[in-house]
C-alpha cells in the first residue's frame, strides 16, 4: 500500500517545487522562496510541508489558522 508521507518544506526544496510550476497564467500561483519559509517558521499556526510517495516527492499542502477560519492549499506535481 502506498504511503504519503509530510514532512516540513525547507530551502532545499526551493527549486525543486518551482520546478512543477509550468503555467505561468494559474490563476493564483504562489513561487517558493526563502522568505516564505521563514515567514511560515515564524507563525505558530502556519504549516508547510512537502508530501512524499514512494520516496518521491508528489505535492506541496499550505495550512494556516487564522482566528476562526483555516486556510488550505494544495498543490500537485503534474
Amino acid at each position: 500500500m502506498d504511503r504519503l508521507v509530510f514532512q516540513d518544506i525547507n530551502i532545499e526544496h526551493i527549486a525543486l517545487i518551482n520546478s512543477w510550476y509550468h503555467d505561468d497564467d494559474s490563476f493564483h500561483v504562489e513561487k517558493l522562496t526563502e522568505q516564505y519559509i521563514n515567514y511560515v517558521a515564524s507563525k505558530p499556526d502556519f504549516y508547510c510541508w512537502i508530501i512524499s510517495n514512494n520516496n518521491e516527492f508528489i505535492g506541496k499542502v499550505d495550512f494556516e489558522i487564522e482566528e476562526d477560519k483555516a486556510y488550505i492549499s494544495i498543490y500537485n506535481k503534474a
